[in-house]
């Protein structure tokens, strides 16, 4: 009986014992668990193989692989969110300090969105390289789990083969555990996406919820767009997905920046056009915007300077290529970044702006590298770079070089037309960053086109007598005008404004006050007036040259509009150039008192006249002026051929004008006075040639069809008129009143027709 009772004790007992020691057991086994998550966690941020195959190791042993990789989700979860925070509150906290202010409450209490929002514009882009770089360690880590696992996939795989070929010892197999590998494998590959996921999430939270976007310069947006794309380039290399989501608030932000950006250059546009001197920059003769350090990133590499390494925007615009050539997702970035640096770290690097487009002054600075927040004070006459120091040279010898350079051939380029084609250069980068917003951005780079197009027409093209409107400006210039006066410029304020149909439009431009276009000794303005009329021209040059790079970034329904700019804007410049001319032509020549004369000459003389009329002397004596004001004028300023052309070509216009003014006036004339007015206009073609640059002298058909008109029968004629509407209703009065070959009846009813067409067609019908 006591042993029985002894013997249940001693089982009481032992099972007491093994309760206690299985529960120590458990506690044991959940420490260890709670070690080798720990563990774990570590790993997310510092993969080292040997430590995470111990640990690995230990879970399966542990028999919870699978537990282990589900945990490890969950930590690099856990670890974005950290991260995330951690780096946004940093910078919160570097800002606090450096403005003086009190943290009051803790910003760990705060959630997330209110640091990003709390995150201010000179912090912003750097806080956005630290969070995608810590984004890159979580991938970069996810990344060597994988290939970790793979190769012990590999090993294993490697091993059953040996076993069957009986090359080596045999290695029990374990389907369970192989199970077991294919799941963690699995599991490890499906993970990429939902993690990217959530880095994105933070990404983009931080650019949606900071106002720090909007403020920021060009050049820091610039660098916030190529993190962006980089970023964007290796979520597709991790997870395989595009990021449309973060893409979409890239636009937004994009867009939100770029119209505060437009409107801010519209308003110095307008400022410096309105002080521009209209003196031209000594450039190098083969120049072109392609040269400015704003369009490097559309040269080809080996074009860029020597000395040069590639910058951010050559890089930026590189993955903007990559981005949007939806090509498969490489390994480039995680093999070249694999063992050290980040993708991120070459974007900033080597942004030393190189140009070589000046021509050497003697002692000044052959390079010009105007940065975004460079002011042009052209009061002074002096530009200022982005390092502050003043270019050297004094005007006198920049005039002098840039007189060489455009006797060698070099384009002729203002001040102004150098910032206009330095912001060409970053909407189209802008445009290569972000196709997406490529149309309003291309819109917005036509504005500053037509507006410097507006400046030099209205400013340049004033006082052109009516008489002379349809002979100077064509019926598609004076559309064009019109279409940007009403769509662009401001006629009743002083600022940029937006109207209530959405479009921004700048005040109109006033022409500096130290240039006076009516001054005879300056030649009315003459360099001004060929500063401003050929800049234009080169600058419609230059449009022409990136217009297919405009035209590859539009979607073919979207490039209608750049088919219309083209054709209702730059293709008018070359019409432009009469009326800016139109003054220095008209008033350098005394074309009265020709008229004069020519009314004193007899014309109903009876014998052949072997001798010109006085008059002719009159004219080629005062274009023999013109032709020496123009060489005195070409000693100090180089007058391109374009330029010269066109002040021969209105001067023969206004002669031509001038004939045939004289003709239609004449009150009788004989067969023989016609042939008296063919021998002078002869003989005035014969000397213009030797003066004028032109060959053949133009317009010759004005005259020579005129004076034959005198000959046409009456059916001739009447065609005649109503064929030639370039004749005014007195030079066809003095026509129909001269003929010869009409009768009185006749002449009475083409008097009505061209005094009043209309009523004589509807009389007619009636």
């Amino acid at each position: 009986m006591k042993m029985k009772t002894k013997g249940r004790k001693c089982v009481s007992i032992c099972a007491i014992v093994f309760s206690q020691l299985h529960e120590k057991l458990q506690d044991t086994l959940a420490l260890i668990e709670q070690k080798l998550d720990v563990a774990l966690g570590q790993i997310c941020l510092n993969f080292e193989p040997r430590q995470y195959a111990k640990v690995y190791t230990a879970f399966q042993l542990l028999d919870k692989n699978q537990t282990a990789i589900d945990q490890l989700h969950m930590h690099f979860i856990t670890t974005i969110h950290n991260r995330s925070f951690g780096v946004v509150m940093g910078f919160v906290e570097l800002s606090n300090r450096k403005n003086g202010k009190n943290q009051g409450e803790t910003l760990t209490k705060k959630h997330y969105p209110e640091l990003c929002h709390a995150v201010t514009a000179e912090y912003f882009v750097p806080a956005l390289l630290s969070l995608c770089k810590g984004m890159w360690d979580v991938m970069k880590t996810y990344r060597s789990i994988i290939q970790w696992h793979l190769e012990l996939a590999d090993q294993r795989k490697r091993s059953r083969e040996n076993a069957l070929t009986g090359s080596s010892a045999v290695t029990e197999s374990n389907p369970d555990r192989d199970m077991v590998e294919v799941y963690v494998l699995h599991k490890l590959e499906s993970g990429p996406p939902r993690l990217w996921s959530d880095m994105e999430q933070k990404i983009r939270v931080l650019l949606t919820q900071s106002d720090a976007a909007a403020q920021l310069k060009y050049d820091s947006f610039g660098h916030l767009l190529s993190v962006l794309k980089r970023f964007c380039i290796v979520g597709k290399e991790f997870g395989g997905v595009n990021s449309d989501a973060l893409m979409d608030a890239v636009k937004q932000q994009a867009s939100r920046f770029f119209n505060m950006y437009h409107r801010t250059k519209l308003e110095e546009l307008h400022f410096f056009l309105d002080n521009e001197s209209w003196e031209v920059c000594p450039m190098k003769s083969k120049f072109t915007c392609l040269d400015l350090w704003e369009f490097q990133f559309l040269r080809p590499r080996t074009q860029l300077p020597s000395g040069s390494s590639q910058s951010f925007v050559e890089k930026a615009a590189g993955d903007a290529g990559r981005e949007s050539s939806h090509t498969s997702a490489t390994t480039h970035f995680f093999l070249e970044f694999g063992s050290s640096g980040t993708p991120f770290d070459d974007l900033f690097r080597s942004e030393e702006q190189h140009e070589d487009v000046l021509v050497d002054s003697g002692d000044g600075d052959k390079r010009s590298s105007d940065s975004d927040d460079d002011i042009m004070d052209e009061l002074k006459q002096e530009h200022i770079d982005e390092t502050g120091e003043k270019r050297r040279g004094s005007p006198k010898q920049r005039r002098s070089s840039a007189f060489k350079s455009i006797s060698l051939g070099g384009p002729v380029v203002t001040n102004s037309t150098l910032s206009v084609l330095r912001l060409f250069g970053r909407y189209i980068f802008f445009v290569a960053m972000l196709e997406s917003n490529a149309p309003e951005v291309i819109n917005a780079l036509s504005q500053l086109f037509d507006y410097y197009l507006y400046t030099v027409y209205s400013l340049f093209s004033t006082e052109i007598h009516e008489y002379f409107e349809s002979l100077v400006i064509s019926k598609r210039l004076q559309v064009g005008v019109k279409r940007i006066r009403e769509n662009l410029i401001n006629m009743n304020s002083d600022h940029v404004e937006t109207g209530p149909d959405g479009k921004t439009r700048i005040p109109a431009p006033q022409i500096s006050p130290r240039i006076d276009l009516a001054d005879p000794k300056t030649v009315f303005a003459l360099p001004e007036r060929i500063a401003a009329m050929e800049s234009l021209a080169f600058l419609a040059s230059q449009m022409e040259l990136i217009q297919p790079t405009l035209e590859r970034a539009l979607p073919p329904q979207r490039r209608v509009f750049l088919q219309q700019f083209y054709t209702q804007s730059v293709s008018l410049v070359p019409d432009i150039r009469y009326p800016v001319y139109w003054c220095v032509a008209y008033r350098s020549i005394n074309y009265d008192t020709a008229l004069s004369m020519m009314a004193e000459v007899q014309w109903d003389i009876k014998d052949l006249a072997s001798q010109h009329s006085e008059y002719v002397d009159h004219l080629l004596k005062e274009l023999e002026g013109f032709h020496q004001v123009i060489r005195r004028t070409a000693k100090t300023t180089a007058i391109p051929k374009e330029a010269l052309d066109g002040l021969w070509t209105l001067a023969v216009l206004l002669t031509n004008r001038t004939f045939v003014e004289g003709f239609s006036g004449v009150k009788k004339c004989s067969n023989e006075g016609r042939a008296l007015m063919q021998l002078d206009y002869q003989q005035f073609i014969v000397s213009a040639e030797k003066l004028s640059s032109l060959r053949p002298i133009p317009d010759r058909d004005f005259i020579d069809s005129y004076v034959k008109a005198f000959y046409l029968p009456e059916e001739a004629l009447e065609k005649w008129i109503k064929d030639h509407k370039q004749y005014t209703l007195k030079h066809i009065v003095g026509l129909i009143n001269q003929s010869p070959s009409l009768t009185k009846k006749t002449r009475q009813r083409l008097l009505q027709f061209v005094e009043d067409p209309e009523g004589l067609r509807n009389k007619n019908k009636s």
